[in-house]
């Protein structure tokens, strides 16, 4: 058989990429494929490595294979014993795990974040402090700047209706309070006697960083991932890149000019002699 050289490295595709490749999942292959396959043991199985590396290597591993898979004479593709669908198969359940842990992530960060009554409920209180602080600091400047100097801070301030406004129009006010302090030396001791010193400063803007955290919070998602919804999927894609790998460890045996894509991250779970996750 005529010699094989391995392709040189290259940036992998994403999975949208490689969805667009490998066209749309055959639905009798994917049934036929699972059906001896035990739910726990595709959990248990899910439960040995973290989710986000299974994410990492599969673009990689799916690109090298469909790339080794084409240079392939056709005495060296009769050896790889792999249905042609597999990695339509394999990169549409990954897309389904790569959805699965955004749901899984956005809710552990709103479970972190309180419910989403508790998020707004603070919101609004955050809200209603910033108005007041933003009334009490403006009222203090009138008293130092006159009628006519309170047209710059309105300008600056704003309408605080929304969240985002009201927070930017405190950042506003903090600033124009620092840049004042930087200025007349009058004035400087006007704003020191009326309390509008760097202190008040800090304090509007530390209101403002905290309306825009409480904000821009994420939403709980629309639905429920559980971890064991998470390990089930984990599994599911495990267990086709291990069809993948034994078809084309085979190969590699029966010819060694055919070379076995790698796993760069989980590949120690399909090694026999491992008997331990990595630390």
């Amino acid at each position: 058989m005529s010699q094989h050289t391995a392709p040189a490295p290259f940036p992998a595709p994403t999975l949208e990429q490689l969805a667009g490749l490998v066209g749309e999942p055959d639905e009798q292959l994917r049934n036929a494929l699972f059906r001896r396959t035990a739910e726990a043991s595709l959990v248990e199985h899910g439960t040995r490595v973290d989710t986000q590396y299974i994410l990492e290597d599969i673009p990689p591993f799916v690109a090298a294979s469909l790339d080794t898979m084409k240079r392939l004479h056709p005495a060296q593709r009769a050896l790889l014993k792999l249905p042609p669908g597999i990695f339509a198969l394999l990169v549409d359940e990954s897309r389904v795990l790569q959805r699965l842990k955004a749901d899984h992530d956005a809710m552990l960060a709103a479970v972190a974040g309180g419910t989403r009554s508790e998020r707004e409920a603070a919101l609004r209180q955050s809200m209603r402090e910033g108005l007041a602080l933003r009334n009490v600091t403006r009222n203090a400047l009138r008293n130092v700047l006159g009628r006519e100097g309170l047209a710059e801070v309105d300008q600056s301030i704003g309408v605080g209706d929304t969240p985002a406004k009201l927070a930017a129009g405190l950042d506003a006010l903090a600033a124009l309070l620092r840049r004042k302090l930087q200025g007349d030396p009058v004035e400087r001791y006007l704003f020191s006697e009326f309390g509008l010193d760097e202190a008040c400063a800090n304090e509007v803007s530390a209101c403002a960083a905290r309306i825009r955290k409480l904000d821009e919070a994420p939403p709980a998602p629309d639905r429920i991932v559980t971890q064991r919804m998470l390990d089930l999927q984990d599994g599911r894609v495990l267990h086709l890149i291990a069809m993948v790998l034994r078809a084309f460890r085979a190969a590699h045996k029966a010819d060694a000019t055919i070379p076995e894509p790698e796993l760069h991250t989980i590949g120690w779970l399909f090694d026999g002699r491992s008997t331990r996750r990595p630390g």
